[in-house]
């Protein structure tokens, strides 16, 4: 039998059994209007195979109308995590504006995950819309709407979420076992992890070629102008002798830049994806040095397992959490300080956390704090301080907070000209804008009313309200005749065992569905929160503005800060002699939906 390796299967009769097979089940969708959608886990895998077996099996094959700009979608997420994905968000925007009416996958795992009642459920949603979805499988039972069909696209739900947890089973199993070692076959234990190399050290590679443990790296990487010759290893004891000292991390960090010794992504060869880092030189930051005098593995305590994620409801990002004491596993590595040095560095961190500016209140509060204030020349971020006598010429009877760039203070990876102004002038400027805005109720009721949006999960918990109905309805069907069989006492063990295997599967269906349910409730809350928050600054404006009939009223600091947020007011600033010194925004749609707690 001859192959041919520019189509998708191996074997030319079977691919056009397969084209016979689907042509016949998908015919009366011939020349419709398609959205083709892909998927894979990773950034780094190609969706071209993917796209070519849709092209080939569905597209060509039933003349399907396919906007090669707008109806492609590539998408890229794991198969257990594809709710809360912007792509498939906007494909349901799309059905809803009748845009399409098939989607073509290539099988429900790719296109859709490995949740079967998560896709289901957005199946179900298409379905709603009148939209078809078409896969190149005939045994996913993609368009099938009998109860047949959406018990084959469960089973086969669950079969593919079991052979993924399974694999993550395997895995962890595996890595626990590496990191603990043998050590009555003279196996000792290994570091875990195929990313880039940890700085200080260097891996090492056992028989089979993989990494196994760790040692020191002594490789040189600057000498000096008094020629010192500094290693990674010496400018980590360096940095932990400073920081005993209590020598603060910032001029640490100087003392580095100062030196010349390159910063540790350029040691260890980190690529950053940011043009903007990419054009810089990166230098030492200190909340990197921060990081390593407080990681443990340079007192030779290498942590595994130390943080788990776990899926945060309406969220796409997942949340990292400290593991627990007792799962975590520590692997024994050469330690380039002392247990006691690092004991006592880190105490002296936390003692500088206390006493630090930013975790004392200050008796003059600024309303730009918190990133509403930003520098005109590098968009970062203005931060406070606090100035006594004089400052840049100008006479200063008591201490005053002054606004300036955080970047020309701290030495980042951007040169920045710097800027500066007292903080008492913008706060004055920011607040009156704010009282402009809060004596005009139009304006305020505009942005309100573009704010507000409808039900995020409406079409879901619809959906999967009706489907706990229908498992409920199927499951008193089932138990009904279970017990008419037994009285009438026509039960025989197999149709026993068939009745009873469906009601479990009933159960675990309904438990699955509650789940969703569950998540779904919480995300309405929080939408419904957010539409009462948005009734509450109406509220608030008009009381303010009676308030402000009243000559002796004088608003407190957290009401002005308050009004600033839910306003969404900002404030560039540039460095003296820029016209303008300063400018004020508003960005109405902004407008935050939570207020601060009083």
């Amino acid at each position: 039998m001859t192959t041919n390796n520019d189509y998708p299967y191996s074997d030319f009769n079977l691919r056009e059994a397969r084209r016979q097979q689907l042509l016949t089940m998908y015919s009366k969708h011939r020349g419709k209007r398609a959205l083709l959608l892909t998927r894979v886990s990773t950034g780094g895998q190609s969706h071209d195979a993917q796209e070519r077996v849709i092209r080939e099996m569905l597209i060509e094959l039933l003349d399907l109308q396919l906007d090669e700009k707008r109806h492609v979608k590539h998408n890229t997420y794991t198969g257990l995590d594809y709710r809360y994905n912007e792509v498939l968000d906007e494909i349901l925007d799309m059905a809803e504006n009748h845009e399409f009416e098939v989607l073509c996958l290539d099988v429900l795992d790719r296109g859709l995950g490995r949740k079967g009642v998560s896709r289901e459920i957005f199946r179900a949603q298409l379905r709603e819309l009148g939209i078809h979805i078409l896969t190149t499988e005939p045994s996913d039972h993609s368009d099938d709407d009998s109860l047949e069909g959406q018990l084959m696209r469960l089973l086969k739900g669950y079969k593919a979420e079991e052979e993924i947890n399974d694999f993550v089973r395997r895995s962890k199993n595996a890595i626990r076992h590496k990191a603990l070692g043998e050590p009555e076959k003279g196996v000792p234990p290994q570091v875990i992890g195929n990313g880039t190399r940890f700085y200080g050290y260097k891996f090492v590679l056992n028989s089979q070629g993989k990494r196994g443990l760790l040692e020191l790296n002594n490789d040189v990487v600057l000498v000096d102008r008094k020629g010192v010759t500094w290693s990674e290893v010496r400018v980590i004891a360096f940095a932990f002798r400073c920081a005993k000292r209590r020598i603060p991390l910032r001029r640490i960090c100087r003392r580095l830049n100062a030196i010349g010794i390159p910063a540790p992504s350029i040691s260890i060869g980190k690529k950053y994806k940011s043009k903007g880092i990419q054009e810089a030189k990166p230098i030492w930051q200190v909340a990197v040095l921060s990081r390593m005098l407080r990681n443990r593995r340079f007192s030779g305590k290498h942590v595994v397992n130390q943080y788990h994620t776990e899926r945060v409801p309406g969220k796409k990002s997942r949340r990292y959490r400290k593991t627990a004491p007792e799962s975590q596993i520590i692997v024994p590595v050469p330690g380039i300080v002392s247990v006691e040095l690092q004991e006592e560095v880190i105490a002296n961190l936390q003692r500088n956390q206390k006493v630090s500016r930013r975790n004392n209140k200050q008796s003059t509060l600024t309303l730009l704090r918190g990133g509403l204030g930003k520098c005109g020349n590098c968009g970062r971020n203005l931060s406070t301080q606090v100035r006594y006598n004089y400052y840049r010429g100008e006479r200063i009877n008591e201490p005053v907070n002054i606004y300036r760039c955080s970047t020309k203070s701290s030495g980042t990876l951007h040169c920045c000209k710097g800027c500066y102004y007292f903080a008492s002038v913008l706060d004055e400027a920011v607040w009156k804008k704010a009282l402009e805005i809060i004596e005009k109720p139009s304006i305020v009721d505009e942005a309100i009313e573009r704010r507000k949006t409808s039900d995020p999960t409406a079409s879901r918990r619809r959906q999967i309200s009706k489907k706990i109905a229908e498992i409920r309805t199927e499951r008193d069907n089932l138990q009904t005749n279970l017990l008419r069989l037994i009285r009438e006492q026509k039960l025989d063990r197999n149709t026993e065992d068939v009745l009873t295997n469906r009601l479990k599967d009933l159960d675990r269906e309904e438990k699955d569905y509650h789940s969703e349910l569950l998540d779904d409730e919480k995300i309405y809350r929080e939408w419904t929160k957010a539409q009462e928050d948005l009734e509450k600054i109406r509220k608030r404006c008009a009381r303010e503005r009676e308030r402000m009939s009243d000559p002796n009223y004088k608003p407190s600091y957290q009401t002005k800060r308050d009004f600033v947020e839910l306003l969404g007011i900002t404030v560039t600033l540039w460095e003296k002699g820029h016209n303008p010194r300063y400018k004020i925004s508003v960005n109405s749609d902004d407008i935050a939906v939570q207020l601060r707690s009083r």
